[in-house]
């Protein structure tokens, strides 16, 4: 019989890998936890030892923070289930929401052209307006007899057609973001490729930058970033290759004027699988368009990839396994579709199996990990609810006997691949989820890696300082060896994908010197993950990025008064520089910028606890001003781009409806131009509401358990 207080699989949680500085995998708090949840009026938050918590005003029951509020609404619902229901009535009384969005017209913040364009013909504004949203089919707007309706009153300015309308106010909104995207030193571009109901194939590229304008009067990090939609490309399904591909993505970025500086991430599998070769596989081939890349590959695929490549093979090696998943998602279906079984467990305290929207492979996992964590506990419920008086829990009792042959190689597998579930839980954080801790984050995959092949020829991860987080790696001890090799032989069966995405990291200097920039590594931080001999290798990578953007402030031509600086500063080859100026000496950008670089390497100043390496360039902007740019650019940056950021309702915009290409090109275009720049104001989602998914995406303590409440 299982027993979690015996096995190791839970073990990783609590590991020393999660309990390391902001540059390692640490979870950070999440400061906008019930900001505007509809539950706010039923419990109290407070701060407590560096988090939040939140107690129930009825019963002053406390719970942590988490990622959503599904464990207060759950208590809410099981607990005080009249409370929960007047509140969800309430709610549907005062708050509906809007069939179209709200149009706001401030003048001050939009396009002058567009800003005048409200004004000289404000029937035309309308009109665009309720084209892109689509509450106005175009058929009609073509008509004469809408003509007439919106003619300009005063007689003087002609009409123009509707593809000349839109196209001509998309160029105004355009050459605003270049002059925008033109203040800052790098922007991200995830490229996405989006295949729709109807058949076609379309790569969306979404620009993503922080303006230096917005540090000083943010209240919060969500506050600083842009995101704007460049351009929708539709791709010919068959015979169109890599290198047309790229020819057409670089007429957008050379479009936006971002050629020099743009970062891409690529989101989805399709890069690979419905291209002849990868755009993004980080080689030194490329082409003269696509050098300057610099590709990021986003790491929540990975995670997804490698772990779906390890219960592939698991299926195709073991037939017992390959039943005991199919039993899994058939118990999460049973759970979900049965609402009386759901009130049983209710009843029982004990949390449903998720029937997740989405079989992924992380899903699979997430599965398995609640079954086995609540294994004893299901087992005393299925004895009380006599399952052979009822057709549907007869079912749900065999399912667990098939589960139960299986139970020792299932907690195995999910004891050894834990570490892909805690690293996807990292990366969805916002302070981790860095471009500076990518480091981390490969070199952490790798250490898992070399002890899974040392494990495969019988050795014991050891219990030394850079081994001690994956001791999980051995079983428990009577595991059988057979179990084991199976387990780690499809582990081994991964490393392919693995290796060729940490190449690919190797090779981009972006990430060096994003590290290089966090103060809470700088340049000694390197020697954690490599050799002294590499070390010096990658940190002149870096400084090759660090001396470019140097380079660029100097073709400024400007000078600077600076104070006396008379100090020996160490650089990271240990000779001494001695930097001695004297007092109204002129010194050109770049040199003021060398001097902060070594300021700023010789500094011994931590960041507080809690400051994260972002908010602390912030706070030292003064400090090394031409520094600042360059590093709030690349720290800003993220290496996974999660499935919640994805541009959405493109199928519902791309529908087929016998209208023009380009027209429906220019109806997303400006959708998108209209809420990014504040005229359509977005209707927020409440916290409360959480989907399905999220509210799993911690399943593992039920609304009982001890972990989640003092």
């Amino acid at each position: 019989m299982f027993d979690t207080r015996e096995t190791a699989l839970f073990e990783p949680i609590d590991h020393d890998i999660t309990q390391q500085s902001e540059t390692t995998l640490v979870e950070t708090q999440a400061s906008g936890w019930m900001r505007r949840s509809s539950l706010r009026e039923h419990f109290q938050v407070s701060n407590y030892h560096g988090g939040k918590i939140a107690t129930c005003v009825h019963c002053s029951k406390v719970f942590k923070e988490r990622k959503s509020t599904g464990n207060l609404s759950k208590h809410l619902k099981n607990i005080h289930p009249e409370l929960f229901i007047d509140s969800r009535r309430r709610k549907d009384k005062t708050a509906e929401k809007p069939k179209s969005m709200a149009l706001v017209v401030q003048t001050n913040h939009l396009p002058n052209f567009i800003a005048a364009e409200a004004i000289a013909r404000p029937e035309e504004f309308f009109e665009i307006d309720i084209l892109i949203e689509k509450q106005l089919p175009i058929s009609i707007a073509s008509s004469r007899a809408w003509e007439r309706f919106i003619k300009n009153k005063g007689g003087a300015l002609e009409p123009r057609s509707i593809l000349e309308r839109l196209a001509i106010y998309l160029r105004s909104f355009d050459d605003e973001l270049i002059e925008m995207m033109k203040t800052v030193d790098y922007v991200t571009v995830v490229s996405q490729i989006h295949q729709v109901e109807s058949g076609e194939t379309y790569l969306t590229l979404l620009a993503k930058f922080i303006l230096d304008t917005r540090y000083e009067d943010a209240q919060d990090k969500s506050e600083l970033g842009e995101t704007h939609l460049l351009d929708i490309i539709r791709l010919e399904s068959e015979g169109e290759s890599a290198v047309e591909l790229r020819r057409k993505m670089a007429d957008v970025f050379e479009r936006f004027q971002v050629s020099s500086k743009a970062i891409l991430l690529t989101r989805n599998q399709e890069w690979s699988t419905l291209r002849e070769e990868c755009l993004c596989d980080g080689s030194t081939n490329a082409s003269n368009i696509t050098k300057d890349l610099s590709p990021i590959r986003c790491v929540s695929e990975l995670l997804e990839k490698l772990l779906a490549t390890i219960i592939s093979h698991i299926r195709a090696t073991d037939e017992g396994m390959a039943k005991a998943f199919d039993e899994l998602d058939k118990l999460g279906n049973a759970f979900e579709n049965s609402g009386s079984i759901r009130q049983s467990l209710a009843k029982s305290g004990l949390c449903s199996i998720p029937a997740f929207p989405m079989a992924t492979a992380m899903c699979v996992w997430k599965r398995a990990y609640i079954v086995l964590s609540n294994w004893n506990h299901y087992h005393d419920w299925l004895k009380f609810e006599r399952p052979d008086h009822n057709a549907e829990m007869r079912e749900i009792n065999r399912s667990f006997q098939v589960l139960d042959v299986s139970i020792s190689f299932l907690s195995y597998f999910v004891s050894c691949c834990s570490i892909f579930y805690h690293l996807d839980t990292m990366i969805q954080t916002d302070g981790f989820n860095r471009l500076s801790n990518a480091f981390t984050f490969y070199f952490t995959l790798k250490r898992y890696y070399d002890a899974c092949h040392s494990a495969t020829f019988g050795q014991l991860v050891s219990s030394g300082s850079k081994s001690t987080e994956f001791s999980f790696i051995n079983g428990n001890e009577g595991l059988p060896n057979r179990i084991k090799r199976k387990v780690l032989n499809a582990v081994q069966q991964s490393v392919g994908i693995f290796a060729a995405y940490f190449d690919s990291f190797k090779e981009n200097d972006a990430y060096i010197a994003a590290a290089m920039l966090n103060p809470a590594m700088k340049l000694n931080g390197f020697r954690q993950f490599m050799s002294e001999v590499d070390t010096g290798d990658y940190v002149e990578r870096g400084m090759g990025i660090i001396r470019c953007h140097l380079k660029k402030w100097e073709q400024g031509g400007t000078t600077t008064r600076i104070p006396v600086i008379c100090n020996n500063v160490s650089c990271f080859s240990k000779d001494t520089m001695k930097v001695s100026l004297q007092l109204g000496s002129r010194l050109t950008e770049r040199e003021v910028g060398m001097t902060e670089w070594y300021l700023y390497i010789s500094d011994t100043e931590k960041p507080e606890n809690g400051i994260d390496a972002f908010q602390w360039w912030i706070s030292n902007k003064k400090r090394f001003p031409s520094l600042f740019p360059l590093a709030t650019s690349l720290l800003s940056m993220k290496f996974s781009h999660g499935a919640e950021h994805d541009f959405s309702g493109l199928d519902t915009l791309l529908r087929g409806d016998g209208n023009h290409g380009e027209y429906r090109r220019l109806q997303i275009l400006l959708r998108d131009r209209f809420l990014r720049f504040g005229l359509h104001q977005s209707v927020d989602v409440d916290e409360g509401s959480s989907s399905e998914l999220n509210q799993f995406s911690n399943p593992y303590n039920s609304e009982e358990d001890s972990s989640d409440d003092f």
